[in-house]
């Protein structure tokens, strides 16, 4: 457009919303970064754009011998205009999330001599999040640089109805009323843009403003090791991928033996046990039975032993105690040679290391 002092033109839709009851935390309401949708072109066998033809009853200002809309941007342009469903695959996010940043003055797709007979539509979305019992005394969209014209929706799902005075040209600004319109949690707004003439193209920016101060898109979660915990509150930011994790973004330890279960080779060891580098129950003498059911710990390398850790001679041991304990020595030699007895018949002796015993 010509008139470059009404395109960078500042101008606001302001709504009032109805919610009372509960005190309006600011910060709680939050929303999307805004999306764009080229919308559904067409294209020629040469691949240019072929934009879309007003209805020929918003065609009723005389141009040169034909007719074209009464102005840019004309509200019945938009009655071509198609919104795309919020889950179509063509959202992408805009030039600039916070703000739209979308064209420039020599952006436009039209060709020369169609200036308002057709049309070409962007189309931007964001999710305003409003918590329950939030009270809002006012809900602006302030646009800057805008060419040609726009008309704001609001959406329930994919059912869309464009705001009755959100209409706006260049630098015409409007007010209108969005308390019927808006409910609390998630309410997707649409700006549908239109250019209907081939010099510029753009929509410098949108913002959103609740109860006058801007309500800004937060800031991206960053996850540096994608386990699912925000590095803000993850305590162990290097956990390897694919480790599970607990709130604190920690493996899991499920044992809590000191060893996290994806290192764990023993991921089952009782309470207070002590364990080696791989989580597993320490067995100090190495005769395969774990220390805390060794009930002779230090057992001779290479002994036969027991179920429960002792060998042949330290089970006779175990059972007899020492000659000092009984009252005569017959008793204790007795024990000894049952005990040897029965170690032989174990396979923890053989006849000759118990006659030795004994």
């Amino acid at each position: 457009m010509k008139i470059k002092n009404l395109i960078t033109s500042v101008f606001a839709i302001v709504v009032s919303l109805g919610f009372v009851n509960l005190a309006f935390a600011q910060d709680s309401i939050t929303r999307t970064p805004w999306q764009m949708h080229d919308g559904f072109d067409q294209f020629d066998s040469a691949g240019n754009v072929v934009p879309i033809p007003f209805e020929p009853s918003c065609l009723t200002a005389p141009f040169n011998g034909y007719f074209v809309t009464a102005s840019h941007g004309a509200l019945c342009e938009f009655d071509v205009a198609e919104i795309p469903a919020q889950s179509d695959f063509n959202w992408a996010p805009a030039p600039n999330p916070d703000t739209i940043g979308f064209g420039h003055s020599n952006a436009s797709k039209l060709g020369a001599g169609t200036c308002r007979l057709v049309g070409d539509f962007t189309y931007f979305q964001t999710f305003v999040e409003i918590p329950a019992g939030a009270t809002v005394t006012s809900f602006t969209i302030q646009f800057n640089g805008m060419d040609d014209g726009s008309i704001v929706s609001v959406c329930d799902g994919n059912s869309c109805a464009a705001v009755p005075g959100s209409h706006v040209q260049l630098s015409n600004g409007g007010t209108t009323d969005l308390s019927s319109l808006v409910s609390e949690g998630s309410n997707r707004v649409v700006i549908t843009q239109v250019d209907d003439c081939a010099t510029g193209n753009k929509l410098s920016s949108a913002i959103v403003v609740l109860n006058g101060v801007t309500v800004e898109v937060p800031p991206p979660v960053v996850d540096a090791d994608g386990d699912g915990v925000p590095d803000d509150i993850d305590v162990c930011p290097a956990t390897p991928n694919g480790v599970t994790v607990d709130a604190f973004g920690c493996p899991l330890d499920t044992d809590e033996d000191g060893v996290e279960d994806y290192l764990d080779a023993c991921p089952a060891t009782p309470a207070g046990v002590a364990v080696d580098a791989l989580g597993c129950p320490l067995d100090t003498d190495e005769d395969g039975v774990d220390d805390y059911h060794d009930a002779c710990p230090a057992t001779p390398a290479g002994a036969i032993v027991s179920a429960s850790g002792c060998s042949g001679a330290q089970a006779v041991s175990l059972v007899c105690g020492i000659a000092d304990e009984y009252r005569n020595h017959g008793q204790y030699v007795s024990c000894v040679a049952h005990a040897v007895e029965d170690a032989v018949a174990a396979g923890l002796l053989t006849d000759e290391e118990g006659e030795e015993i004994v």
